[in-house]
């Protein structure tokens, strides 16, 4: 089944205007579909260096504009076939978490981590999509596998597909966050809203600016249950999956530092810190490369018999000698 797997794999990439998936979510796209097994402990030469933050202000909380260390990394994992994302943090323990919890955890190794992942996507394939495929002609199973994920959402569809979900993320933040500033029990950040996003692209490197809001954990027991706004700032070259965390602080609401890949990104309302050396990305007047600029897929609303026929139509000579070849280039 796998080598099928794999000429479904690029019936989808050749015939991006039938049925082309553009997911404008930040990670889409970008990385690499194999997992490394090597914890990354330093930066590499082409990584951001971290900025202390010359910004004060009085805050019940003392541990605002305080930077993650040079060496903070989150590691990501997308597997083959899949539309799920994990996020893999090493606490100062030295175990692994993974994000969004897959039980089990935390790991004491890497390998125990992504065996984990693997066996989680395991346990979430339906019969469907696994077993029930060896038992199909060519073209059945390459139409199952361009409408479908394993877990049988469809890939194109806005009401019955996948949700984009970037709330791992921000919690495996939120956690590093808490442990470097041994921030413990009720003294720690929980994670309320994702409010922006923003993606730039600079010297061959990807950076992501986010805003969210976080409260103390033991905030409503003392009658102060503010939202804290918080600004990160993570970023990796083309196909590495280290995850730079160059800076994650508290900052004003009017915070109102200049990024101009967040402008460009359409992200005008993210709020930066006013020490703009603080974050390594935005300070160019660049454009993201063509074909992420967010647009959608035009076939998201097709119904599923529509898109089973528009396949059959584009498949429909797959067993003719030659086909795949003419297909493929």
């Amino acid at each position: 089944m796998e080598e099928h797997r794999g000429l479904v794999n690029a019936a989808e990439s050749s015939s991006a205007q039938v049925l082309r998936e553009t997911d404008a979510s930040f990670s889409k796209g970008l990385l690499s579909n194999t997992s490394s097994k090597e914890p990354i402990t330093s930066h590499t030469s082409s990584s951001p260096q971290t900025v202390q933050c010359k910004e004060t202000y009085t805050s019940a909380q003392s541990q605002c504009c305080s930077w993650s260390s040079p060496e903070s990394t989150i590691l990501f994992r997308r597997p083959p076939e899949w539309y799920l994302k994990f996020y893999i943090r090493m606490d100062r323990g030295g175990c692994f978490h993974i994000y969004p919890d897959v039980g089990g955890g935390p790991f004491q190794s890497l390998s125990e981590a992504d065996d984990a992942i693997t066996q989680h996507l395991r346990g979430l394939r339906v019969p469907s999509m696994g077993e029930e495929l060896d038992r199909l002609p060519l073209m059945e199973r390459m139409i199952r596998q361009t409408m479908y994920w394993p877990d049988g959402k469809r890939k194109h569809s806005k009401s019955g597909g996948y949700k984009k979900d970037d709330h791992p993320l921000i919690q495996a933040l939120v956690e590093k966050y808490n442990d470097d500033h041994n921030l413990l029990g009720d003294s720690a950040y929980e994670v309320k809203e994702l409010l922006q996003l923003g993606t730039v692209y600079e010297d061959h490197r990807w950076y992501y600016h986010i805003n969210f809001t976080a409260k103390l954990k033991g905030a409503y027991k003392s009658g102060c249950a503010t939202d804290n706004l918080f600004f990160a700032e993570i970023s990796h070259m083309q196909g590495e999956q280290e995850w730079v965390v160059s800076c994650c602080c508290i900052i004003k609401s009017n915070a109102n530092g200049r990024c101009n890949g967040c402008i460009n990104d359409g992200r005008s309302g993210l709020k930066h810190p006013n020490n703009t050396d603080a974050y390594s990305g935005g300070h160019l007047d660049g454009r993201l490369p063509f074909g992420l600029d967010g647009s959608c897929s035009n076939n998201d609303d097709l119904d599923p018999e529509a898109e089973e026929a528009m396949l059959r139509s584009t498949f429909k000579d797959i067993d003719v000698p030659g086909y795949l070849e003419k297909l493929f280039t």
